[in-house]
């Protein structure tokens, strides 16, 4: 199992980036093995980009528009006794992201 989070962003102009938070997603993902460990790291960064909710008003004129995502794994964990579809969980977060996407939020695979 691997806990990831999932930093969202937008580019505002001059300041740089603006932050609207993160959320912390537990993957349950196992066995993982050393030897697939990179295949699936990258597998999870690309269901949780598909699936996770990022709106933003950061547009010119406070139009709706979608921010930017960066997905980072925080630790290898131990699998839980896990049975049935979902794929990962919203654990923790803070900001715009954690109330776009709240704990509990479940996400499941292509």
């Amino acid at each position: 199992m691997m806990l990831m989070r999932v930093e969202l962003y937008c580019h505002g102009w001059p300041e740089g980036n603006i932050s609207h938070g993160h959320v912390e997603v537990k993957v349950n993902r196992f066995p993982i093995t050393l030897s697939r460990l990179d295949h699936e790291v990258q597998r999870a960064k690309e269901v949780l980009l598909s699936k996770i909710s990022r709106t933003c008003q950061c547009g010119e004129y406070g139009e709706e528009s979608a921010s930017y995502a960066s997905v980072d794994i925080i630790s290898l964990m131990k699998p839980d006794d896990f049975e049935g579809e979902v794929y990962a969980e919203v654990v923790a977060g803070e900001g715009e992201a954690l109330a776009q996407n709240p704990i509990g939020k479940q996400f499941h695979e292509f």
